[in-house]
Parts: structure tokens; sequence; C-alpha cells
């Protein structure tokens, strides 16, 4: 009888490799179980590894949209919100006006009052969002209104005050100014005043916006333009209301030509909240196509993630049955191995 080569060499060596084996199939089961999908997709699909290719770019592009919505959607928000405290402001100027007009006009309180608007307007036209003013269109790092009261409103101030001595032949702050009627007052408050504010002074002395806004690309086929900046007509009248008020309240024109000023102030603030209101609602419709966007963009999203599942998705019950399988595999080549390493060749034969 011829008896082959026998070695606890050999024997080791076999069952070392099993057991090598099975636990590189149980790290590709419990990560397949981890992930919810096979390990590897290539060998798994074939020929359809360029479909769900295809399909998780898609869906990283979906992906990508959504989050630049997310923050087309907080820097809208950030916008009515500042919207809203502008037609507040305005609103409080309006009253606070009239309630001036009933009485006798105190010329500090009414500058007062002015000043109050200006503030809030600087304030909330220069709303920013991630470091961008969000009411200067495309001109994102420019301010959408200067800070009147500071050093960089003097140039403003200067044409103002330029615009009254060119037009009555002497500053506001001469005596002769008290002659003015209510009646020249308003005229000029219509006429060079009202210029003061038009496209090319409000570009190159009150703002830095853009008349274009910023785009933003909202769905896979849809890009859309904000349409609310600094240069629409609702921004510059609010403006030239509390400008109005608050530099010739502190002036020697008399009380006639100053309750030509209130007069008009107020009727320049009742116009800019309605336009302001005009804005708002433009600026809510585009709020409303961002949201659709958004839900359509959710549906688009569950298609695609649905069909990757269906190609490299696994199942959850047949993955943790095979995971049993192995550790039982694995417990049993352990113990092999352990008795293995107490065997002789004596006992084995």
């Amino acid at each position: 009888m011829k008896l082959g080569q026998i070695s606890t060499y050999a024997l080791h060596h076999s069952l070392q490799s099993r057991t090598q084996s099975v636990q590189q199939q149980l790290n590709v089961a419990n990560q397949e179980m981890l992930s919810g999908r096979v390990s590897d997709i290539g060998k798994s699909l074939g020929g359809q590894t360029s479909q769900y290719v295809d399909m998780e770019s898609q869906i990283g592009f979906l992906d990508q949209i959504g989050t630049l919505n997310g923050l087309l959607g907080n820097r809208l928000t950030g916008m009515q919100t500042a919207m809203g405290s502008m037609v507040d402001a305005t609103n409080g100027f309006m009253e606070n006006v009239s309630a001036a007009l009933g009485g006798n006009i105190e010329r500090a309180t009414l500058k007062a009052i002015g000043e109050q608007l200006t503030g809030s307007m600087v304030q909330a036209m220069n709303t920013s969002f991630n470091g961008e003013f969000v009411f200067s269109g495309i001109n994102t790092d420019q301010k959408a209104l200067i800070d009147f009261a500071g050093t960089e409103g003097a140039a403003a101030r200067s044409m103002v005050e330029t615009a009254f001595q060119t037009h009555f032949g002497f500053a506001a702050t001469d005596p002769l100014a008290e002659n003015i009627t209510k009646a020249q007052m308003e005229a000029f408050i219509d006429g060079p005043y009202a210029s003061l504010f038009d496209d090319a002074n409000w570009s190159t002395v009150w703002s830095g916006a853009a008349d274009r806004g910023m785009r933003s690309r909202i769905s896979q086929r849809e890009i859309v333009e904000n349409p609310v900046t600094a240069n629409a007509q609702g921004f510059r009248t609010a403006v030239s209301a509390a400008v109005l008020v608050e530099v010739f309240s502190d002036t020697a024109i008399g009380d006639g030509a100053l309750q030509g000023v209130a007069d008009r102030g107020f009727k320049l603030a009742a116009e800019s909240v309605a336009d302001l209101a005009v804005s708002q609602g433009n600026l809510g419709v585009m709020e409303q196509r961002v949201d659709d966007a958004k839900e359509r963009l959710s549906l688009q999203k569950d298609v695609l993630t649905t069909h990757v599942e269906e190609l490299v998705g696994i199942d959850a019950y047949e993955a943790a049955t095979r995971i049993n399988q192995l550790m039982i595999s694995l417990e049993a080549s352990y113990a092999a191995t352990s008795r293995l390493q107490a065997l002789s060749l004596i006992n084995y034969l």
C-alpha cells in the first residue's frame, strides 16, 4: 500500500487559505450590509455599469442644484425681510410727518424723522448674505446705498445743497431763504431736486447697484434672474423723501416752505410704499418658482434613486442570512485550526 505525504503544515496551510477566503467574503458581506449596495458594482452590473454611472452623475447634479436653491431661498428670505422693514420704516415716517403737520412743525423733530428713515433705508438696503450685498444686483461687492450720515454721504449732501443754491441763487442757510414760498419750494422739489435721483445721479452718487439682478440655475433647464435691485423706483423715492425732510428741516427756509417739504416728503413716501409693494410681489414670484423647482428636483431625485437601488441595491434579509452562514463557517475554521495545532503525527496515524 502506498501512503501519500502527510504533514501538519500542509493541513494548516490549506485550512488557513480557506479561513482567509471566508474572512474576505465576510468583510464584503458586512460592507454590503452597511451600504445597502453591492460592493463591486462593475462586476455585478457588467454592461449596465455606464447606466449606473450616468444616474449617479444626475443625482449629484440635482444635489448640487438643491444646495444652491437652499442658499438662494435664504437670500430671498433675507431680501423680503429687509423690504418689509423698509415698508414699515416708511409707513412710520408718514405717520410721524402727518402728526407733525397737525400742529406747529418742530424743525428738530422733523429732522429726526428724516434721519430715522434715512438710517433705516441704509441699513436695510445694504443687507448682505455670504458677504454679498443682496440689493446690488450683479455688483455684489458694491453698497446698494451710501451711508448718508457718514463721510461717503458728503458728496450727495453737497449735491443737494448745490441744487438748491443753483435754483434759488442763494444757499439754504442764507436768511433770504426765509422768503421762499411753499409753491416755490414745491416747484424746486418736483424739478431740480427730483432730478438728483434720476438714473445718472443715482448710479454715480447714491448707489453702486446694477440694473441686472443675479442669475441662478434652479433646475436642470431653468435659470432665473432676481427681479429686484436698489435701482428700482421704490427705493429711490423712499430715499428722496427721507433726505428731503432731513436736509431742509435744518435750514433757514420759512414755515411755508417747510410745510411744502413736509407735504412733499409725505407724498414721496406714499409713492415709495406702493412701488416697494410691487417689488415685494416680484420677489415673491421668484420665491415661488424656487420652491416649485425644489419640489420637482426632489421628485426627480427620488425616481433616479429608485432606479439606482434596483441596479445595485441588495436584499437585507438575504445579506443577513449570508453573513450568518459565513460566521458559522469562520467559527468552524477557527475550531479546526485550534485542533490542528494540537495534532501530532502519532495522533494523526
